[in-house]
Formats: structure tokens, C-alpha cells, sequence
């Protein structure tokens, strides 16, 4: 094929872009406006200089490298900036995330306060319900005398030989400080 052909698809090719653009509404950027490549570098008459021909084949090439060049650092930039949003994207979704889980956190921790704390033995007749142990040490405490009197009682028994001194181990024979033992 021709250099004229080439070119003419040249043209075709970058006004098609150029087309995509406006069609896809994306701003013009360097790299989708057809840069000088799409211009006449050819005459309108050839010359029949083989040499000459080479160098505006060579001068055509070099536009159009160029071109490409742009365009792929062009692309290579739009990338680089999806990536960067991306990344910046990746991390506030993180965040968003984490924050989530200690509001979860949170409210996990306020139910089982609410359920199992100190508040929920506020209701009237509730309390004593899970004192249980609280009342076994008061009632001990209260009968404590009791439980001195009956331990003496029982260890002062087997020495015990006449009546006198069981008589002794009844209760209303004995004196809160410990027993009359004969």
C-alpha cells in the first residue's frame, strides 16, 4: 500500500477516536486529539525521488510514534490515577469498616451490661432473687452464737459422767460467753 493510503487510514483511525470521544463524552486529553500525524505530511504530489519519498515516510513514522507515545503515556496516567482513587477508595471503606465492627462492638457490650449488669436487679423483689449467697453469709453471721453454743455442747457431751453435767449442757443452764461445765 501507498504512503497516501496509509495516511488517509491514519486520518480515519484517529477521527473514529476522535468520534468515540465526543460520542462517549469524555474531555479531549493530548491523547485523543490527533496531533499533526493526521495532517498532510505528505504533498499533494508525490515526487518520484525514491530518497525523498523514504524521508517523508520517515517524517510520517516519527509523527505518528510520537502520537502513540502520547497516547500511551496518557494512558498509562488515567491508570495510574484509577489505582491511586482506588486505593484511596479501599481505604475509607476499611475505616468504614473497622468502625462498624467496634460500633457492633459497642453494642454488643451495652446489651450484655443492660442483660447481665448491676441495673437489671433494680426491679422491685428482683434483687433478693440473686443474693442468695449474700443471704447465706448474713443468716450464718446471725446465728453464729447459735453454732458456738451447740459446738461447745457437743464436745463437752462425751465428758459429761453424772446428771449434773448433762444438766449442765442445756440450753437454759448456759451463758452467752461459753458453758457451765462443772
Amino acid at each position: 500500500s501507498s504512503p497516501a493510503i496509509r495516511c488517509d487510514r491514519l486520518c480515519i483511525v484517529l477521527a473514529r477516536r476522535q468520534e468515540r470521544c465526543a460520542v462517549t463524552g469524555y474531555p479531549p486529553t493530548p491523547s485523543r486529539i490527533p496531533p499533526a500525524a493526521c495532517a498532510p505530511v505528505l504533498p499533494e504530489q508525490l515526487p518520484d525521488d525514491p530518497a525523498a519519498l523514504k524521508a517523508l515516510l520517515l517524517t510520517q513514522q516519527r509523527a505518528f510514534e510520537a502520537h502513540e507515545i502520547a497516547h500511551q503515556e496518557a494512558l498509562e496516567a488515567r491508570e495510574a490515577e484509577r489505582q491511586a482513587a482506588f486505593r484511596v477508595r479501599e481505604a475509607e471503606l476499611q475505616k468504614a469498616f473497622e468502625a462498624r465492627i467496634l460500633e457492633i462492638y459497642e453494642q454488643l457490650r451495652l446489651a450484655r451490661q443492660r442483660i447481665f449488669g448491676r441495673s437489671s436487679e433494680s426491679h422491685a423483689g428482683q434483687g433478693w432473687l440473686f443474693n442468695e449467697a449474700e443471704a447465706l453469709v448474713d443468716a450464718a453471721q446471725a446465728l453464729q452464737p447459735v453454732t458456738n453454743l451447740m459446738r461447745d455442747v457437743l464436745r463437752a457431751l462425751p465428758a459429761a459422767k453424772s446428771v449434773d453435767d448433762f444438766e449442765a449442757l442445756l440450753p437454759w443452764n448456759q451463758r452467752p460467753e461459753g458453758l457451765l461445765v462443772a
